[in-house]
């Protein structure tokens, strides 16, 4: 199964192997989990209050389950999610698995013409009042039809009559069962759904428990018990559903993220006494910068994930908050959204160490090892690989991960580079394929289309090359009205040509250098960092922004972000 069969060598853990998985659904397992944590908090909310207790968390799923077979769904089933980080949103997902029921989270965000794109094999879609109508706009170009269920009624129908069957409720079971399918963009065609197993998402859990059986200096920075957690990423990415699961496991508290707002955030920390946060590199600048009378005395640990941490970054928040510890953890959704992490008093600025059951190689072009220090493309396996595409291809035991790392001669990794095309955009990862099809498709007089990374001031953003004559206003606003706003395009240059191999290959990279302002045929947009990826998650925040100026807002755009801002949440 090696990619790579003459790259002998392997870097394995530092840390013994995991136990192997229970034969229970994840929710069976984090169930088990909770009756250790009966009278502490699971879930609380920084507006609403304490939301769930642990003791409170089999009779919501039960009353989940009587209020999925009211509609007729049951195992094998696929059902498709467009919500916020909510409670009810968390407890649908662990429901729906208890019962066999495979979920396909969807950002809340997307456009119609998005969300028709995971909606293959779907069976039902749950989706929040704001999200309704063009669900429903959604599935009615669908050839199949797709049961579609507001989210604030399925929660207040009266169940109380409602009976149901044992053998329904818990069928035959085998833990590679699909649990969840996660969209991740790919580089050479359409998202493509990638299938995460009940194996995978227990596998996650029990590296928490195996590292907190580690003696402390060994291991990476762990939240204390009863540790009140908060972060910034959404629950329809498996970065951020994931780690919440993890910290269940664990009897830790949430504290739920809504809507990205600065002053909130930081307030949120201080009131509800947050210990541990989880978020993007470009959200660390908000608590580095925070006034000197502005006291974290509760904060002891930062997760950073997603995105590289520069060590400017690192070197600014250890330096204003001393006394907190800082790591960065690696991952992707098709290996395990947490591979590497740092050790405790290692350097953030690097990936980490190989989480239990992880095994890596660094192989150069030729597929030779790399020895330490030399970067090379990172190919992993782990216990927490997931098992294909929902294509139906599978993966093979080794993963090439797309990056491009080195290792030193402690095992700690450092991410030097990608080689997919993918541009990431504040966090979120853009798939050029993507948008180019669709402009081929959809507008006159394109006959080729690239879109790259460019950096502006300080961001990495869709910048699309086109050949031909097309009416440039109305590229842009096809890309507007079809795609969520971090996929906006940054410019459009029409060229003569794209450069390419002699096979015929496209040249991403020489694109990204030829980019030019001066260029008459270079069409600059004016660039919104709008509210419509910013639900629960991501956004550059203002005093990030400042560092990094951006062109500014044409008076009738910033018109139209104010009136559209708060249309939809993550």
């Amino acid at each position: 199964n090696l990619p790579y069969p003459w790259a002998k060598m392997v870097h394995g853990s530092r840390f013994p192997e995991l136990p192997a998985c229970p034969d229970l659904t994840f929710t069976q397992y984090l169930l088990g989990k909770a009756a250790e944590y009966a009278d502490r908090l699971a879930i609380d909310h920084p507006e609403n209050g304490p939301l769930l207790k642990y003791s409170q968390l089999k009779e919501r799923l039960d009353d989940v389950d009587r209020r999925l077979a009211v509609y007729n769904i049951g195992f094998g089933d696929v059902i498709a999610t467009l919500a916020g980080n909510t409670l009810d949103y968390i407890i649908l997902c662990l429901g729906a698995l208890k019962r066999g029921i495979t979920v396909v989270p969807i950002n809340p965000a997307m456009k119609k013409m998005e969300i028709i794109k995971y909606l293959s094999g779907v069976h039902c879609v749950f989706a929040e009042k704001d999200c309704i109508e063009k669900v429903w706009e959604a599935t009615a170009e669908l050839d199949t039809p797709i049961m579609v269920i507001e989210m604030e009624h399925f929660f207040s129908v009266d169940t109380s009559d409602v009976e149901v069957q044992q053998q329904n409720q818990e069928p035959p079971f085998d833990v590679e069962t699909t649990a969840f399918i996660f969209y991740s963009s790919g580089t050479t065609g359409p998202p493509k759904g990638i299938c995460i197993p009940h194996r995978a998402v227990i596998a996650h859990c029990q590296i928490g428990d195996l590292l907190y059986s580690q003696p402390s200096g060994h291991r990476i920075p762990l939240p204390e018990d009863e540790s009140n957690i908060h972060g910034v990423l959404p629950l329809f990415h498996a970065g951020g559903l994931i780690t919440l699961f993890i910290m269940l496991a664990r009897g830790m508290t949430i504290v739920l993220n809504g809507k990205f707002d600065e002053d909130k955030f930081v307030q949120i920390l201080i009131d509800k006494k947050i210990s541990v946060i989880y978020l993007v590199p470009a959200v660390l600048p908000v608590l580095s910068l925070l006034p000197p009378d502005v006291a974290l005395p509760d904060l002891k640990l930062v997760y950073v994930g997603s995105a590289p941490l520069t060590r400017d970054d690192a070197s600014a928040f250890t330096a204003r908050f001393p006394d907190c510890a800082l790591a960065q953890m690696y991952g992707l959704t098709e290996a395990g959204t947490l591979l590497f992490a740092t050790m405790e008093g290692g350097d953030p600025t690097n990936a980490g160490v190989a989480m239990p059951s992880v095994y890596f190689k660094i192989v150069a072009e030729d597929g030779a090892e790399c020895p330490p220090e030399v970067p090379g493309d990172i190919i992993v396996k782990s216990a927490t690989m997931a098992t294909g595409y929902l294509t139906g291809e599978k993966f093979s035991e080794w993963f090439p991960t797309g990056d491009v790392g080195s290792v030193d001669e402690d095992g700690a990794l450092t991410i030097v580079g990608r080689t997919k095309d993918m541009i990431k955009v504040r966090g979120w990862q853009v798939n050029p394929y993507e948008i180019e099809c669709a402009i081929m498709h959809a507008v006159e007089g394109v006959e080729e289309c690239a879109v790259v990374g460019v950096d502006m001031g300080g961001n990495v953003l869709p910048h699309a090359f086109i050949v031909g004559r097309p009416n440039v206003d109305e590229v842009i606003a096809f890309v507007k009205e079809n795609f969520i706003s971090y996929k906006h395009l940054a410019g459009v240059s029409l060229v003569p040509e794209l450069p390419k191999t002699a096979s015929g290959k496209l040249q991403r990279n020489a694109l990204v250098q030829t980019t030019t302002a001066d260029d008459e045929d270079v069409y600059p947009l004016p660039i919104t960092l709008d509210d419509e990826d910013n639900a629960e998650a991501i956004v550059i925040p203002s005093v990030h922004a400042s560092m990094n100026p951006l062109p500014p807002m044409e008076s009738a755009e910033r018109e139209r972000e104010e009136e559209e801002e708060g249309d939809s949440e993550e």
